[in-house]
Formats: C-alpha cells, structure tokens, sequence
C-alpha cells in the first residue's frame, strides 16, 4: 500500500540510500528501537521505522505487527501514542488516548503489511465521516469546523478515503465526501491542494479539481525548492487577518518540492519546464546529505524543540533524488 505522504514512493522498490544519508538514518531507527524498548512510541513513528529498516534494506526487521497490538491498540482500536508516550508530553497525561483520522490511516497502513482486515479499518473511518462531509474524530476534537485547519482536514480527507477506497466502502460516501471538496475554496498551500487532489483521485473524481496549480506553485517557489506556501499569504483563518511574518522566512522543503512536482502536472504545462528545473537544483543540494534540509523552527528562539528534520522529509529527499537526478 503507498503512503499518502511521498507520491510515487514504492514500498517494494524504494529509493537508493546515499552514503551521506547512512549514518543519521541509522542512529534514528536504533533510537526508535531503544524507545519501543521502553514503551515509548507514536504510530507515526512506526512508519518512519518501517521506512528507515527498508532503506537500510534490514533482513530481519522489527515485529512492527506486535509493537502495534502491545503498545499502540486498545479494545481494537488504534492509538496515536503509548501511554508512555503520553506522560512524556507536557500536560498530556490526560489526553493521550486518542484515535485521530492520522492514527486509523497510520495502523492500517502498517498491518496491511501483516494481511490486516481492510473492512474493520473502514469502518472506523466511517463512522467518523461527519454531517458536514469532513472526515475527523469528533471525540477526539470538539472543534467547530469554521475553526479547523484546511491542511488537515484535507489530510485527513486524503487518508480516509484511502482507507475506504481498499475497503471497497467508497461508492455510499462518495457523494457527501465530493460535496464537501467542492465546497472548500482552493488554499494556498502546497500540501492542502496535494491532499485535495490525492482525495479526488481515491473518489474517481479528478475533475472537481478546481485549483489554479501554475499559480499556486509559482508562488511557493524558491530558487532552491519549494515552501509549503508563501509568507505574504499567512492569514488568520477565522478572523481574516494578515499575520505578523517580519522575522519569518520561506524554507525550502523535499515533500513540498514533491508536491510541487504532483501538481505541475495537474496545471496548463506552462511553469512545467521551470518547477523541473528548480527540483533538480534542489536534488542536488539535497545530495550532501540530511544536513541540506532546513529545519523548520519557531523563529529564532534558541529552545530546542526536538528533531528538526523528520524521517518524512529524509525520505522524500530520497525519493526526490532519484527521480530528478
């Protein structure tokens, strides 16, 4: 089964692990490792060491199967952290048994690898699929849907009909889950218009694709790759209004420059020529190593906020390299 996340990514065929790449991809699984040992874990971090052991073409990989029903289940039901995990963020003790769209899309997409019963995960999403046609976990977050962000519930639009697409339980909930696509106006974020596209697809319903991709790439562009969007439009969702960006800067991300890509091809062709052109400068940067990838941080506060670089973004370097390069 493909991950949302890293288009055109084949779990059978993955990409080649650079030398420059060897090391830190190594030190994070043993990491991982040592963690599960302790209880510690988040289903997103199971997929990224699944990713990690396959790049690193293990032989005998961890039981990912069995680390899922010990530490991240409960009567059936997925969970996004261990209760290790859970005590060891701040002021979540309380909080840390949840069952977001992420966490069904997550655990289903491991123990698919294990012969896992696409209906049962069905139909959990299902029953999340809300009177508004957005798909999330209203027991988990109350919030109204005026006041959600577009990138996730289009995330989460993404996964679950992935979901429901490979449990053949798509055909009753198309009609309401394409109503609600078509009532959301464009964004202008890469990633939100990438999980957009990647919902209409699972829907067989590419043609309610309405967003203006030449521009909306154009925009995000950097001479180096791509931002997930541009500084100029950060905007209050609720209230409208700009946000302050004096100190922010546009980075350049692999998964954005891979959106990018995905999207170039849904425009006119016009601006094809020159995302090609700014991936492939932004492969070869990309080649000296995970050292390339900006983190993302909170402007310049000096705190350290954990990892800067995810395995995600390692990956789709990765994945970018080898398709441009």
């Amino acid at each position: 089964m493909e991950h949302i996340f890293w288009p055109a990514l084949k779990m059978e065929r993955m990409p080649l692990l650079l030398e420059s790449y060897r090391e830190e991809v190594t030190r994070r699984l043993q990491i991982l490792y040592d963690n599960i040992e302790h209880g510690e874990v988040a289903l997103s971090e199971c997929v990224a060491g699944i990713l990690a052991e396959k790049l690193l073409r293990y032989e005998h990989p961890l039981q990912w199967d069995s680390v899922l029903k010990e530490l991240l289940t409960e009567q059936g039901n997925p969970l996004a952290y261990s209760q290790a995990y859970g005590k060891r963020l701040f002021k979540f003790d309380a909080q840390w048994k949840q069952t977001p769209v992420h966490a069904v899309y997550a655990h289903f997409w491991i123990m698919s690898q294990y012969g896992a019963d696409a209906e049962r995960y069905g139909n959990m999403i299902a029953g999340m699929i809300t009177s508004s046609g957005w798909i999330y976990n209203e027991e988990v977050s109350p919030t109204g849907l005026r006041t959600r962000m577009k990138s996730e519930l289009l995330m989460n639009m993404a996964m679950g009909t992935a979901v429901l697409h490979k449990a053949q339980m798509l055909a009753v909930e198309t009609p309401r889950l394409k109503s609600a696509l078509a009532d959301l106006a464009p964004t202008k974020y890469l990633s939100a218009e990438y999980y957009r596209l990647v919902s209409l697809r699972n829907l067989s319903a590419e043609n309610y694709f309405v967003t203006d991709c030449d521009s909306l790439v154009k925009n995000c562009m950097l001479p180096e790759g791509f931002c997930d969007f541009n500084i100029a439009d950060k905007v209050d969702d609720y209230m409208g209004t700009k946000k302050r960006v004096q100190r922010d800067r546009m980075v350049a991300s692999p998964l954005s420059t891979l959106y990018a890509r995905e999207l170039a091809r849904c425009g006119t062709g016009a601006c094809s020529a020159e995302v090609n052109a700014v991936a492939v400068e932004h492969a070869k940067l990309l080649k000296k190593g995970p050292e390339a990838i900006p983190a993302f941080r909170i402007r310049d506060i000096p705190i350290d906020f954990g990892a800067g670089v995810t395995m995600g973004e390692i990956v789709a370097a990765l994945v970018l390299i080898e398709q441009v390069l």
